[in-house]
């Protein structure tokens, strides 16, 4: 199993080359003020990345691209804020798209798309102001698929990882491994600048990618749908293969975040073998099926009488007397 510290500090491979990628691409611009001397044929004359186009005729990055969730779906608020400025202020950057088989596609700006669209059928009458967009547009050979793939993570490098939710965060994460690292995860130097940019602690990125890579399938779903906490996820994420499949094959719909908590420690100790951790697996569901079937009862009885009355229990519980 590789070490924790292997597996973190991986991705701060990913932070850097998606840092490095952006600047070979283009650095995102603000909408520049515009005068009539900077334009010619309605177009700017400074970049010709720049280019005026119709709100609608932006489209959506492909979903297996994109797995950023909309801002409205998951902070309302931060949504409503961002609406609120653009209508009174416009748009501060340029949304990005990449100009390919004759259709653009956004790179970055979806929110800020949707948001444009959301004005246009509000404000019908403030049509010129909302329906034509700036844009950064990238020609169909300037880049290519895995370059927009990667510049579609690093334009999200500031979202909130709390916003979303652990399956996507684990996609996004595998994504970015795939496209970044060529699958790999090489020693790193430090992993601190990767989890801030993130948004999420350096302990939480240390559970993703422990989860990520030494958790079985059966059991991250688990994970991903709350019945494993990230901790206990990557408690059983430290047994070995053969131990976690013992489990999905014998105690997959008993495996809860509270009974992973109540486990013995030998099953997770070091130097215990798996046939042992086998064992004692199977002696702890077994003594909690024992409880189960156990239901505790109050009786009101005289105290001079709680002898008698225990030893008669205990006798009609080993079947000697009826009651």
């Amino acid at each position: 199993m590789a070490k924790k510290n292997d597996l973190a500090s991986a991705l701060m491979g990913v932070a850097q080359n998606s840092k490095d990628y952006s600047k070979t691409v283009a650095q995102k611009e603000p909408v520049p003020s515009v005068t009539p001397e900077d334009m010619v044929n309605n177009e700017f004359k400074v970049d010709p990345h720049y280019q005026t186009l119709f709100v609608m005729d932006l489209e959506d990055a492909p979903k297996e691209w994109n797995k950023y969730p909309r801002i409205k779906d998951v902070n309302p608020d931060k949504y409503v804020e961002l609406k609120s400025d653009i209508a009174a202020n416009g748009l501060h950057e340029a949304i990005r798209v990449w100009h390919t088989k004759g259709k653009y596609m956004i790179i970055s700006g979806h929110n800020r798309k949707d948001i444009l669209v959301e004005l246009l059928k509000e404000y019908p009458e403030e049509k010129d102001k909302y329906n034509s967009v700036r844009c950064y547009v990238f020609e169909e050979n300037e880049v290519d698929e895995k370059a927009v793939r990667r510049e579609i993570h690093a334009t999200n490098i500031h979202r909130d990882m709390a916003d979303i939710d652990k399956r996507t965060q684990m996609e996004i994460l595998d994504d970015k491994i795939d496209l970044l690292m060529d699958n790999k995860t090489p020693k790193g130097e430090n992993v601190i600048m990767l989890a801030e940019k993130m948004g999420i602690k350096k302990s939480k990125l240390y559970d993703l990618l422990t989860i990520r890579k030494d958790l079985l399938p059966e059991l991250k779903e688990l994970y991903f749908s709350s019945k494993l906490s990230a901790r206990a996820a990557v408690k059983v994420a430290s047994l070995s293969t053969t131990v976690q499949k013992y489990i999905c094959d014998k105690y997959l719909n008993k495996i809860n975040t509270e009974s992973v908590k109540e486990m013995p420690k030998e099953i997770f100790g070091k130097g215990v073998s798996d046939g042992v951790k086998e064992a004692e697996l199977d002696a702890y569901f077994n003594k909690q099926k024992e409880k189960k079937v156990l239901k505790k009862v109050s009786v009101s009885i005289p105290p001079e009488r709680e002898d008698e009355f225990n030893k008669l229990v205990e006798k009609w519980l080993k079947g000697e007397i009826n009651i």
